[in-house]
Formats: C-alpha cells, sequence, structure tokens
C-alpha cells in the first residue's frame, strides 16, 4: 500500500508533470480515482465539479493548479494540453503541501511520447454544434522531447437557450529532457469566440413561487445581442534533479479574459408568474488578467531511517482587472417563456469600463511530511501579503492582508485495507465577481480567510476497487445577493458540515463503477439576519446529491456506460416567503445519461464512434445560483462524434 506516496517530489507538483501515460481515453469512468469530482475529453463525472464542492464555488474561491502548482485562472482550459482534471478534497488533498480550504481543481497536463496516437475528430456536440478538430501528439523515440497540438473549430454552437454562435480554438503543450537531470514544459491556448446572449429569471419581491415551465431551447434574445471575446493562456512547468536529495521547480502562468462585449438578458418575474419585465444589462470591453508563479525546493534524504521531506516555497500573484461601465437597455414587458419583441441595437458611443481591480499577493512558506512507523503526518505554513487596489471614476479603496495560512494532515494505516485521516488547512480565498443581474455587476469581491477539517476512512475492498467516506466542515465568509439593495458581497459567515462517501473501480472484468453522495448541512452564522439576508441558510446549496456512473465493456470493440444524477432541494432566496416567512427551495431533480463507444474494425489505431444521449429523460427543473436567479435545466440532447486515430 502506497502510503508514503506523498514523501517524495511530488509533493509539491515538480515531478507530476512528468510521470502521465501516453495513451489518452474517452472513458472518464475508468480515469476517475473516486467519486469527487473527475473530467477527461470533455466528459465530466463526480458528485462535485469547480462550480459546486461542498457547496462551495471553486472557481470563485480561485482555488486551482496545474500539475500540482499554484496557479491563478482568468482562461478557459483545453483537451489539447490537459489530460484529465480532478478535484482533490479530503483523502485525494492529504500529503499535498497547501490544499485550499474548500478543495482544489487540478489540471493534470498531458505527456505525449512517441506511441501517442494523433486525431482528427468531426461530429456534433451538445444542441447540434458541429465541430472539427485536428489533435497531432507525438514524441522522439527517447522521450526526449513530446508534444500535442490541436485545433478546433465550432459552428453554430448552441445552448440549451437556443441561442447560436462560432468559435475557434488553437492550443497545445510541449515537454523537453533538457539533459538527465533537467525537464520543461510548457502550454499555450488560445480561444475565439461569438455566441448569443443567455437570460436569467429574477423571482418577484413578493412571490417566491418558482415559474412554471417553459419550453427550452428557445432563442428569447435579440439577434444583436452576442457575446464576443478571446482568452489566452501561456505557462511553463521547469523541473531540475539537482542531487539524490534535492529537487528544484519552478513555474509561470498567464491567463487572460477578454470579453469585447457581453449581454445578459434578465427577465425580472411580477406577481403574477406569467408575466416579467425584461431588461438588458450590457458591458463594454472587460479584461481579467492573471500572472502567477511558483518556486519549489524540496529535501528528500535518500537512504534515511526516518521518512521524509521538506520543501521550500515561493509564491506571487499579480491580477489585474479591467471591469464596469455597464448600461442598462429596458425591454416591453412580456408572458415568460415569449421573446419580448425585436428591437433596434442600441448605440454604444464612449461604452467603456470604468473600474480597475487590482491584487498583489506574495507567499513564503514551508511545508514537511514525515512517516513515524506507519503514521504519515503532514504540515505547512505559509506568510501571505495580500494588496488589493479598486478604482472607479472617484471612488478608490484599497485592502491590506498578512495572514498566516497553515495546515496539517494525518494518514494512518489500521490495515492492509483500511487507513484513517484526518486534516485541517486555513486558507485566503477569493470571493467572486459580481453577476451582471446584481445591482453592482462585474465588481470583484474581496477575499476572505476559509477553515476546514476533514475525517474519514479508505478501505480498500478489492484491489481494483475501494471506497472513501469522510465527514468535514467548511467556515468561510458568505458571497450573496443583499435583498436590501439587490447588491452581491459578502454577508457574514457561513458554515458547512458534512458526510460524504464514494465507491470507485473495477467491480468485475470489464465493469467499471463510479458511486458517491454527499450530505450538506448548510447555515449562516450569528443569531439573526445580517447584511441583508433574512433565512439562516444560504442559497443555492444542495442539501443531497448522489452520483451513479457505470460502464460495462462486452467486447474489445463496444463499451456501454449510463449515470444517474440526482440533486436535492437548494434555497432558492435568503428572503422569507410571506406566507410561510421560511426560506423557499427547489424541488429534488434526477436526470439520466447514456452511451456507448465503438470502436470500428480497421488496420492501424483504428477510429471510433461515441454516442451520449444527455439527459435521456427530458427532466426539467431550475437551478439557482448564489445570486437568486434562476436558469433552466438543459433539455434532452445527443453528442454523436467520430474520432480518427492514426
Amino acid at each position: 500500500m502506497a502510503v508514503f506516496k506523498h514523501l517524495s517530489p511530488v509533493l509539491g507538483g515538480t515531478l507530476l508533470a512528468f510521470s502521465v501515460g501516453a495513451e489518452q481515453t474517452l472513458s472518464v469512468i475508468t480515469s476517475a480515482k473516486d467519486a469527487f469530482g473527475t473530467s477527461k475529453e470533455n466528459e465530466s463525472i463526480g458528485i462535485y465539479d469547480a462550480s459546486s464542492v461542498r457547496g462551495f464555488d471553486l472557481s470563485a474561491a480561485g482555488n486551482y493548479q496545474i500539475n500540482g502548482h499554484y496557479f491563478v485562472k482568468s482562461s478557459g482550459m483545453s483537451r489539447f494540453f490537459v489530460e484529465q482534471t480532478n478535484i482533490k478534497i479530503g483523502y485525494g488533498a492529504i500529503g499535498s503541501s497547501m490544499p485550499g480550504p474548500s478543495g482544489v481543481v487540478n489540471y493534470q497536463l498531458r505527456y505525449p511520447t512517441a506511441e501517442s496516437n494523433s486525431s482528427v475528430r468531426l461530429g456534433l456536440e451538445s444542441f447540434t454544434t458541429r465541430t472539427l478538430q485536428a489533435h497531432m501528439q507525438g514524441g522522439t523515440p527517447d522521450s526526449a522531447y513530446g508534444w500535442s497540438v490541436g485545433m478546433g473549430l465550432e459552428q453554430n454552437a448552441g445552448d440549451a437557450q437556443g441561442g447560436l454562435g462560432e468559435s475557434m480554438i488553437l492550443a497545445g503543450t510541449l515537454n523537453m529532457a533538457l539533459s538527465r537531470d533537467h525537464r520543461l514544459q510548457l502550454l499555450f491556448g488560445e480561444y475565439d469566440f461569438r455566441r448569443n446572449s443567455t437570460f436569467v429569471i429574477r423571482l418577484a419581491e413578493d412571490n417566491l413561487a418558482l415559474p412554471r415551465e417553459i419550453d427550452r431551447q428557445r432563442y428569447l434574445g435579440q439577434d444583436w445581442a452576442q457575446n464576443k471575446g478571446q482568452s489566452r493562456i501561456l505557462g511553463g512547468i521547469y523541473d531540475w534533479q539537482v542531487d539524490s536529495q534535492w529537487t528544484i521547480g519552478a513555474s509561470l502562468f498567464f491567463s487572460e479574459d477578454d470579453d469585447n462585449q457581453s449581454f445578459t438578458q434578465v427577465f425580472s418575474v411580477l406577481t403574477d408568474s406569467n408575466l416579467v419585465d425584461s431588461l438588458y444589462v450590457a458591458a463594454p470591453k472587460q479584461r481579467y488578467r492573471a500572472w502567477s508563479g511558483e518556486l519549489t525546493a524540496a529535501w528528500q534524504p535518500g537512504q534515511s531511517s526516518l521518512p521524509q521531506q521538506l520543501m521550500l516555497i515561493a509564491r506571487a500573484r499579480l491580477t489585474t482587472n479591467h471591469i464596469g461601465g455597464e448600461r442598462v437597455y429596458p425591454l416591453d414587458r412580456t408572458v415568460l417563456g415569449e421573446r419580448p419583441g425585436v428591437y433596434q441595437a442600441p448605440t454604444f458611443d464612449n461604452f467603456t469600463h470604468d473600474g480597475l481591480d487590482e491584487v498583489e499577493q506574495y507567499g513564503l512558506g514551508l511545508a514537511y511530511q514525515v512517516r513515524l512507523g506507519q503514521l504519515q503526518i503532514g504540515a505547512g505554513i505559509l506568510v501571505n501579503q495580500y494588496d488589493k487596489r479598486f478604482e472607479k471614476l472617484t471612488e478608490q479603496h484599497e485592502e491590506g492582508l498578512d495572514p498566516w495560512i497553515y495546515n496539517w494532515n494525518l494518514l494512518y494505516p489500521m490495515s492492509r485495507r483500511l487507513s484513517l485521516y484526518g486534516s485541517y488547512a486555513k486558507g485566503l480565498e477569493e470571493s467572486g465577481i459580481a453577476p451582471a443581474s446584481a445591482a453592482n455587476p462585474n465588481e470583484v469581491i474581496p477575499a476572505s480567510l476559509a477553515s476546514q477539517y476533514d475525517a474519514g476512512i479508505q478501505y480498500q475492498l478489492t484491489d481494483k476497487t475501494k471506497i472513501l467516506a469522510g465527514l468535514f466542515r467548511t467556515t468561510k465568509s458568505y458571497a450573496g445577493l443583499n435583498n436590501q439593495n439587490n447588491e452581491f458581497g459578502l454577508l457574514g459567515e457561513v458554515t458547512h458540515k458534512g458526510l460524504e462517501i464514494s465507491l470507485s473501480g473495477e467491480v468485475q472484468q470489464g465493469v467499471n463503477l463510479v458511486v458517491g453522495g454527499v450530505y450538506t448541512q448548510a447555515e449562516l452564522a450569528g443569531d439573526g439576519p445580517e447584511g441583508g439576508h433574512l433565512g439562516r441558510h444560504p442559497v443555492a446549496v444542495p442539501k443531497v446529491k448522489l452520483i451513479a456512473n457505470l460502464q460495462f465493456s462486452p467486447s474489445d470493440a463496444l463499451t456501454l456506460d449510463a449515470g444517474i444524477e440526482h440533486l436535492g432541494p437548494r434555497y432558492l432566496s435568503g428572503r422569507l416567503d410571506p406566507i410561510s416567512h421560511q426560506q423557499k427551495q427547489t424541488p429534488s431533480a434526477t436526470r439520466v445519461n447514456a452511451g456507448f463507444t465503438y470502436q470500428l474494425p480497421t488496420e492501424g489505431p483504428g477510429s471510433r464512434i461515441r454516442l451520449q444521449i444527455l439527459n435521456l429523460f427530458d427532466e426539467f427543473h431550475y437551478d439557482v445560483s448564489s445570486s437568486e436567479t434562476l436558469t433552466y435545466s438543459e433539455p434532452r440532447t445527443i453528442r454523436l462524434l467520430w474520432d480518427y486515430l492514426f
């Protein structure tokens, strides 16, 4: 049992970049190590994803890594350089040098070799989106160099609300063995898009009833309301094996999102839930830019009687966000689900952002791992300097924080199959950006401290299947909608505590299973309403989420798969219902997916077909966001892809 797996240079992620297998697979189920969140080849499974981990939004918190390295994300990512994405939480975060209290999204880069297959992909993504992709992979026979470069085009890129658009992406990665002890991996990506705007629904102040079911995949916006922009990413990871005991690692990433223009349509439900007021929030060019870097030095004695590792860590980030300048364009009152007429495009003279948000952050710390007999102990501490400056017209605000963040973790094998673990982490996390529907759209919310306790077990059922079960308690500042002024910001403190469980692995030859669930009890702190949030429960946090995914391979050529996801009730608003004087909740929802992959009988690497039906029974429900807006669930749709491998 690899109890001591973290006591290696992998502790900080410095060598992980060069340990990934070359061959890719379309199966996210066989790749998942647990049920806590895995993405691969544009497919995702798990009880968590980047937008919801134990009820918290990791994309808002900014907890990202690339091969274990510190990363501040403003752009998107691509399968052309990302092999797999995992949510690191609970047992999965044991041994990490500086885990985020709310969890971490870790992007695992591709490491192609001479045996890697290139491919051409042709097909339909969700909602009749036509896609064409070319993905070239290869390497030198001695594995000194490897590359993965891809280009993709999408036309009539549809979405669940009936909007159309198009996009282009060029991305890739290059890894190089500069010498026996020096390795470098580079990545890049450029993405350009144009697509119709989307809408959200806001409930009436005196009527918190859910709207009626409406027709889906019907565009309700104006043809001129198009979101346009680009995003890009550049980065590199360097590793130097100095000698048998010392390893140096360094990383630097640039990530940028340029929204040239964007529109959000807002339908505000009136007292009569069939009628809505409609408006557009138009945003001029907004730019979100981030630089982030990390330097590590890890020491691990070779033949010591006390297995241990010490790591020195230095990290820095600089984010510059040009935001603000939004304008509101009212439209006619209409019936929910109907287009509010056709309007002439407004003029955009002197339409520019009027706000600047900058963050400089520096950290210096230590992480230590040691094994005492069978007990593995780890701890880390990081001294931070966090400076934030916000300017908008005549306003100017500055914020300075210098917190010490720290963590500890324990892992103890009770037997060959059973292990106990426990951990604590305290960290500084971002709070996200105010949505377009709020009175302060695109405002960057201040960072705050968060803490999390974890305890649980890992039980190895067989050599290929395992169970994870754990308890957690997370406390942090609550970012939500102030029901008094409709501004999105920090509204006191919230605590999430609960139970999560995972079963994953190959239960018998050719049959893989990923099953999991989480129960979350979330409550705002304090004796009464605070900051405009009238109820005691945070919005949009599911009490229960259950998932089950099964993959069955009846032959070498054919693989069948199916998945089911159950989402429990979520609170709609911080406001209290005027009749019951309680916070209202959404009903539960259950969604089923099914698909197959078929390897066509051809010579060489061959070709394969992937068919997937999402939301098989066309289930309808409303999803609620932390900003108290609604969108309907995606209707049934089909993905049909053909990959030619060579």
